[in-house]
């Protein structure tokens, strides 16, 4: 009986990180969401605009980091722009969030390219668009 017993419960216990696998690779294929995105990319000290700022005014950028960086920002713009936005219409999101994507594959060629004065630019550009975006798309 005790075997019996064993052998569901192993049953259950597989079935249940079937299920957990299945819904982590589900998540994967999503979006993030927006919240997410604004986290990851412009939030606090650690965000990507933050560390990306920091470096790009030190003498000597570490420029591969950078590089890896830019290119997250390119991303998740993308990405922000598969997301609707809690107000405004979707054509004023559509042309934000493209500007956005837009700079920060300016700022992805700069870095890439090592040219530090467009790089700063660029950033700076990104910096500048959040309250435009803000204040036709934020929601409460």
């Amino acid at each position: 009986m005790s075997r019996r017993w064993c052998g569901t419960a192993l049953a259950v216990v597989l079935l249940g990180l079937a299920a957990s696998w299945t819904q982590l690779i589900a998540e994967d294929d999503k979006e993030p969401s927006i919240k997410a995105i604004m986290t990851k990319a412009h939030k606090g000290g650690n965000s990507l605009i933050k560390t990306l700022e920091k470096d790009l005014k030190s003498a000597e950028p570490d420029w591969k980091d950078d590089e890896k960086k830019a290119k997250e920002l390119v991303k998740l713009g993308t990405a922000l722009g598969k997301n609707m936005p809690p107000k405004g219409s979707k054509e004023s999101w559509e042309k934000l969030t493209k500007s956005y994507v837009d700079t920060a594959k300016d700022l992805e060629a700069a870095v890439t390219a090592k040219e530090k004065k467009k790089a700063v630019t660029a950033h700076t550009k990104l910096t500048k668009m959040c309250a435009a975006c803000h204040k036709a798309h934020k929601g409460k």
